[in-house]
């Protein structure tokens, strides 16, 4: 899960030899491990130690010449929790006497059994640079379009609002705000100036000053985009509708979330749901040195193959190849976890629309309440959170709203109740109900063609490969019993692609077209795809 990502812009002469310094202090922290500037642009792989915790650090560079390229990957343990892990990509860019310096931090959960919420943090190396230069009194400096550098006040006059209003609607924005009030005493429940240090570069902190008119601003900015007593109000970057959200905490929700730092780690996590992506797509990533670092080796190499014996050829070109293939694998990997972190919001989006479909089924069928079983849907509204539905639940769930429209087999049934420790449980609850609604309704009125459109080709496949389907057995592990008959059912639906039950799922089904009803014949873990 991505939870953090920022950039930062240094300029000045002495801006390279304070970030290589801030981030050699931060990795002997991190690593127990000193690095000087000559190992931190060398490429390496290092494994050190964080506490009782043995950490990892993989260096990629590619810092001779212009544009200079550096990354830095570091991974290690969750000191509070098991099986947790995190990830920090750090990336450095060196073009026209500009330093760019990018952040990225990930966490991981290894197990399913991992209910520990994750708690939002500014990495201490941003903090680590931003008191580095600002100890270099006009050395080195930000650029200045870098958000939050300063503490903003409204409320002095009416002019303030207007401004902060021009500000919020601003459509080139690329920061989030926050509002921060004081209660009736003119205190503050998160103490400005230590948020705005944590949100640099991610939002400007506006504070409303004592004493403030809130009346006056509230008729000039909307309730909407106000906050009084001391509430906060965390305003997004605007969305591409021109449309500009807002999330007002109140005082009472404050005072709930603990001290001063908790209530900042709240915050910065509703300002990272708006900032993370935008800032993502900026990071100096590991792939993006190494491609560097390829073509200019490579362009070394070819500059001296006419001059070269032909063993020397044959072992540089075996050399261009294995690059190209380790290359290729991290990009592989990397797909792999952007398609992770999109799935992961998928799965919310579809949990929260599967809420919304039984609480508008529910009311539908609110004059006749026994045709459905009301205590399974509401151990999945109300519960969810506390109580994990299982694959089986989300069977059940089909078969109580679409009980006309298809018929849920033993074998799925069975197969389910293995997939205890399947958690995309909103993700497989909304796939399982395409098949019986969207599907079967082009399969009624348009036939296979039509109907297959419904799906992306991610998540559905009409068949199953030619090996598996000229393999005897193989084809009998999709084999299921149908009114008494055995029926192959190579269509499926598909969760997830790695060998592991807690995110991996597949779904086997059939059509009746004599009952126009979906068969549901398995939905359990990945069937094998190789013989014995």
């Amino acid at each position: 899960m991505l939870v953090y990502a920022n950039q930062i812009q240094l300029h000045g002469i002495h801006s390279e030899e304070i970030l290589f310094d801030s981030i050699a202090r931060w990795l002997n922290e991190q690593l127990d491990i000193q690095f000087d500037h000559q190992k931190l642009q060398s490429s390496g792989i290092y494994k050190g130690q964080r506490g009782n915790l043995p950490s990892n650090l993989r260096i990629h560079s590619c810092y001779e010449g212009e544009p200079a390229l550096c990354s830095w990957v570091l991974t290690h343990g969750d000191r509070k929790v098991r099986s947790r892990e995190w990830a920090v990509e750090i990336g450095v860019k060196k073009l026209n006497g500009v330093l760019e310096v990018s952040c990225v931090v990930e966490n991981s959960d290894k197990s399913a059994w991992v209910s520990e919420p994750v708690s939002a943090s500014q990495p201490r190396l941003i903090r680590y640079i931003l008191n580095s230069v600002a100890s270099a009194r006009g050395d080195v400096s930000v650029t200045r379009a870098m958000p939050g550098q300063d503490l903003k006040p409204i409320g002095r006059d009416t002019d303030s609002y207007r401004a902060f209003k021009y500000e919020i609607f601003r459509t080139q924005r690329k920061a989030a705000i926050v509002l921060v009030s004081p209660t009736k005493e003119g205190e503050y429940l998160v103490e400005p100036s230590e948020l705005q240090k944590t949100l640099i570069g991610l939002a400007d902190v506006v504070k409303v000053l004592p004493d403030s008119d809130t009346h006056e601003m509230e008729h000039i900015l909307g309730k909407q985009y106000s906050a009084w007593d001391g509430a906060v109000n965390v305003l997004p970057i605007p969305s591409g509708q021109d449309k500009v959200w807002s999330k007002l905490f109140r005082s009472e929700t404050i005072k709930e979330w603990g001290n001063n730092r908790e209530r900042i780690s709240k915050i910065l996590a509703w300002v990272t749901t708006s900032t993370n992506i935008p800032r993502q797509r900026a990071h100096i990533s590991p792939g993006e040195v190494q491609i560097l670092s390829m073509r200019r080796n490579n362009s070394i190499r070819l500059s001296k193959a006419a001059q070269m014996h032909e063993s020397d050829l044959r072992r540089t070109v075996d050399e261009m190849l294995g690059e190209r293939e380790d290359l290729f694998e991290d990009l592989v990997a990397e797909k792999e976890k952007l398609e992770d972190q999109l799935g992961e919001k998928v799965s919310e989006l579809w949990e929260k629309e599967s809420t919304i479909d039984a609480l508008k089924y529910r009311l539908s069928q609110k004059s006749n309440p026994g045709e459905i079983d009301i205590d399974l849907i509401w151990k999945f509204i109300e519960n969810r959170r506390q109580e994990k539905l299982k694959p089986i639940d989300c069977l059940k769930i089909i078969e109580c709203l679409y009980g006309d429209k298809c018929i849920i087999l033993d074998s799925a049934r069975q197969s389910a109740d293995k997939m205890e420790k399947f958690t995309k449980i909103g993700t497989l609850l909304k796939l399982l109900r395409k098949p019986v609604t969207e599907y079967r309704t082009g399969l009624i009125n348009g036939g296979d063609s039509r109907a297959r459109r419904v799906f992306s080709p991610k998540v559905f496949a009409a068949k199953e490969s030619e090996p598996v389907m000229k393999n005897k057995d193989l084809c009998r592990l999709r084999t299921f019993t149908y009114k008494g008959e055995a029926v192959e059912m190579f269509r499926h639906l598909k969760i997830g692609t790695a060998n592991d039950p807690t995110k991996t799922i597949r779904i086997h089904f059939d059509w009746d077209p004599t009952i126009e009803k979906i068969v549901i014949g398995y939905c359990g873990e990945h069937l094998k795809v190789f013989g014995q």
